[in-house]
């Protein structure tokens, strides 16, 4: 859907998020993994201030999710491998946390026991950063740095960046609006796996896609 036509739509979900919770209900089949323990509540109002609940629902186009706790939510059928791309369309909102995280989750394995995930995340203050998490710890493949292309936090309303993987034979490249923001060597990066969607603690974010494209063609040399 063009921006102009979902852009306006997008910032009404502020106003109206409350009254559409009480017909909306989880994605089917969708699973999730917090960073600490919490329940999946009925309805995202107040939800961002505690550490104990969090809400995610199919609100189309796409998802809303507003984060206690930060987690991993996915579906464990969407997985990649090969060559692919990962692109996901998000906006966020002024209540999540300038240093909040948010973006996509690549390679995920053990996702219900002790959990590995490589995360293309941005927060508000206009910076990107790869995170490789291993159970409870998370460690920089590429630190936080400040990225051109990554539209900044306001507060005054939600901001869309749209987040994409590119994986090669041998090159990643991560992209924000259709610009590089880091290239890394694929050798070492794990990215083979469960697809899904990053949220730190307090995140309020509407999703309005999450594409998996496989990649079978020859690859230019």
């Amino acid at each position: 859907m063009p921006l102009s036509r979902i852009g306006p739509f997008i910032l009404a979900l502020a106003g109206a998020t409350p009254l559409a919770a009480q017909s909306l209900t989880a994605p089917n089949a969708w699973q999730w993994r917090t960073d600490q323990p919490a329940r999946l509540v009925a309805t995202g109002d107040s939800v961002g201030a505690r550490r104990d609940a969090f809400w995610f629902v199919a609100m189309p186009p796409g998802f809303h999710l507003t984060m206690g706790p930060g987690g991993v939510l996915y579906h464990p059928e969407v997985t990649a491998s090969g060559r692919f791309t990962v692109e996901s369309e998000q906006f966020c909102f002024p209540e999540t946390g300038t240093n909040t995280e948010y973006g996509l989750a690549l390679g995920g394995r053990r996702l219900d026991g002790a959990a590995e995930w490589i995360s293309f995340v941005l927060r508000g203050d206009g910076h990107a950063a790869v995170l490789r998490q291993t159970g409870t710890q998370a460690a920089p493949v590429r630190v936080w740095q400040p990225g051109s292309s990554v539209v900044a936090r306001r507060a005054d309303g939600a901001v869309r960046n749209v987040l994409r993987v590119v994986v090669g034979d041998t090159l990643v490249r991560f992209q924000v609006n259709g610009a590089d923001v880091a290239q890394l060597p694929r050798r070492g990066l794990a990215l083979e796996g469960i697809v899904g969607l990053r949220a730190g603690a307090g995140a309020n974010l509407h999703v309005t896609s999450l594409d998996v494209t496989r990649h079978t063609a020859p690859a230019r040399p």
